[in-house]
């Protein structure tokens, strides 16, 4: 089966999405799937990688979307006279748009409920902002009618995709993101050895919305000695980080964006992943902090009960909630992993990537 898998996400592997088009291209075979990719991130040449031109002129750029939709479908329809696939795949369905409308195996894939949130009438009701979103939401709500597949990575998503933009339940396939077959079988007792006790390890680029300031506030009365690393914002937001940490009096490690190994060597070191999102679709970094011999602590929001199951070495609390996080914090502490090692290893293999790449084949096979 050959797919072009089209992502605007592909360089930085910082983030779900494109974790996923890396676990494609690198493990597709295994699944008799032969995957390009067209992406306009990436700067060096990568075989199977198609390098998308996209520079809109400034007339155009508030229409840029729209443009980009085009450019996207254009691009695919040329490849395709060399590389004739059977399936066109958006990582952001909303991109396909025109793809749904001119090729009719296309398949898109929404990984979060950013745009669900945002219609007109939330703007009305204050529970959302007029901004870019609101048309989001409503490009989005075409992109599920036109088409005949979305694919979405928890059933809380497609609960709320469902619910917001009005679709048939058939629509959505939940397909739960998954890890490289190396992190499941990845030596845990071993690694138990390295962590440092006190350490916290939180890891997200949109730091707000992987509520930093409340795990901040948590950790500064805990009563422990502790250290908090943080990998992933960008370097514009670092000094106003740092300030918001130091005023706490908690002891630090900050970092922007690094590689998916660097990001391994740290959770092998912190004794507790902890990113308290206020929205999380599914949460494939506590799967990999899972991996790496991590007690988890994190929200009861999205899909993260999916991702992390009811394991006795996690705990979930609700977001924005500093006291209850401080809580769960210190109980995570006087946690024995050893006892948990099997659990983790039966938990992972669920999420495995040749499981997960199966289930991808086998969508792709029932959409048409």
């Amino acid at each position: 089966m050959k797919v072009l898998f089209c992502t605007n996400a592909f360089e930085k592997v910082s983030n779900g999405p494109a974790k996923f088009a890396h676990l494609l291209l690198n493990e597709g075979g295994k699944a008799d799937l032969e995957i390009r990719i067209l992406t306009e991130e990436t700067t060096f040449a990568v075989p199977f990688v198609y390098k998308l031109e996209l520079n809109i002129a400034k007339p155009f750029r508030l229409l840029g979307q729209f443009v980009r939709m085009w450019r996207y479908h254009r691009t695919a329809m040329k490849i395709r006279r060399d590389f004739h696939f059977d399936f066109l795949v958006y990582n952001n369905a909303i991109i396909g748009l025109f793809s749904f409308l001119l090729f009719k195996r296309t398949v898109g894939m929404i990984n979060d409920y950013t745009n669900a949130s945002n219609s007109i009438v939330s703007v009305f009701k204050r529970k959302a902002k007029f901004n870019k979103r609101v048309i989001f939401y409503y490009v989005e709500y075409l992109t599920c009618h036109f088409s005949k597949c979305i694919i979405v990575n928890s059933e809380f998503l497609k609960k709320k995709l469902q619910c917001h933009y009005h679709c048939r339940a058939s629509l959505f396939k939940v397909l739960h993101k998954g890890i490289e077959n190396r992190l499941v079988k990845f030596d845990r007792k071993e690694v138990l050895l390295r962590k440092k006790p006190g350490s916290v390890l939180f890891v997200k680029t949109d730091f707000v919305l992987g509520g930093l300031f409340t795990l901040v506030d948590a950790l500064k009365n805990i009563n422990r000695k502790v250290k908090l690393t943080i990998v992933g914002p960008s370097d514009e937001h670092h000094k106003m980080i740092k300030q918001s940490l130091e005023e706490a009096n908690v002891p630090f490690e900050l970092f922007g964006y690094l590689q998916p190994d660097e990001v391994y060597n740290k959770m092998q070191e912190a004794e507790i992943f902890c990113v308290p999102s206020k929205k999380e679709a599914f949460g494939v970094a506590n799967l990999e902090a899972m991996a790496m011999g991590c007690k988890i602590v994190s929200t009861n929001i999205g899909g993260i009960p999916e991702a992390v199951g009811d394991n006795g070495f996690v705990r979930l609390v609700t977001p924005d909630d500093p006291v209850a996080l401080r809580i769960a914090l210190s109980e995570a502490m006087g946690i024995s992993m050893e006892k948990y090692l099997d659990d983790i290893t039966n938990h992972l293999a669920r999420f495995s990537s040749a499981k997960i790449i199966l289930n991808f084949k086998k969508h792709l096979q029932k959409c048409f």
